[in-house]
């Protein structure tokens, strides 16, 4: 819950936590998972790349993942199949 509300600290009253975490469990991982299995869907030669437990900020808070991951990309070593690969890095969000 954390990475989506970053602001909810352990400290926050527990009714707080409780709405959050309700609102990660049914509506921000929803949402997520249909985001990507949409990308996937249509970007069928694409790699999906999936940092659970990040924020926004993932290049820096999983600096060394992202910068394995963007080399890959350049190199044409992305794992698509395809001339000019494609790659969706989701850093957002609870693991699911």
């Amino acid at each position: 819950m954390e990475a989506a509300f970053p602001w909810i600290t352990p400290d926050v009253n527990t009714e707080v936590r409780k709405q959050a975490q309700e609102a990660v469990d049914t509506d921000i991982l929803p949402r997520q998972r249909r985001q990507i299995e949409q990308f996937r869907k249509e970007m069928a030669d694409a790699r999906v790349i999936e940092m659970p437990n990040t924020k926004h900020e993932c290049f820096i808070d999983k600096q060394e993942d992202v910068v394995r991951a963007m080399r890959a990309f350049l190199s044409g070593k992305s794992g698509a199949n395809q001339a000019i690969p494609r790659a969706q890095l989701f850093c957002e969000g609870p693991a699911a």
